[in-house]
């Protein structure tokens, strides 16, 4: 599988706007507006902090939003209905969570919706484990967080 990532641009708003509203609503990422998801989008990237890169093959294929401040985290991996369960999501988020490490990070978290049970399976694949709430980067009502220790080999 040949995946790459590349910056999300603001030309990239229509393609955007066909599924990422809904895919974010799916699994409540609420700071996504489902009815102006990408200008909700590069507000948020506009403002700083967040970064999101685009997850591509041959083709756009979806979208990873993330950030390296600390703690790093991954806040959404999102794929287009058309794609999913192909294992193009593992591959962005891997693909970030080597640029998190670059940037000197030494660990990074992950949100698991409870609307979305799947999330957790998803997250634990990648080699995250479930931290208890104490441990939690941030407090978001009906989220589980997982950690991931980047010093060490998968």
């Amino acid at each position: 599988m040949n995946v790459a990532l590349r910056d999300v641009q603001p030309n990239d708003g229509p393609w955007l706007d066909t599924w990422l509203g809904a895919c974010a609503a799916s699994v409540a990422y609420d700071t996504i507006d489902p009815d102006a998801a990408s200008l909700s989008l590069l507000k948020r990237l506009e403002a700083g902090g967040l970064l999101a890169k685009v997850i591509r093959t041959h083709q756009n294929i979806g979208i990873v939003a993330y950030r390296v401040d600390a703690p790093a985290t991954i806040e959404f991996v999102g794929v287009q209905s058309a794609h999913t369960r192909r294992g193009y999501g593992h591959a962005g988020a891997a693909l970030v969570e080597e640029v998190v490490q670059a940037s000197g990070a030494t660990a990074i978290y992950a949100p698991a919706p409870a609307l979305h049970s799947i999330a957790m399976y998803f997250w634990i694949r990648l080699g995250y484990r479930p931290v208890l709430q104490h441990e939690w980067p941030c407090h978001r009502e009906g989220v589980a967080w997982l950690k991931r220790d980047l010093s060490r080999a998968p």
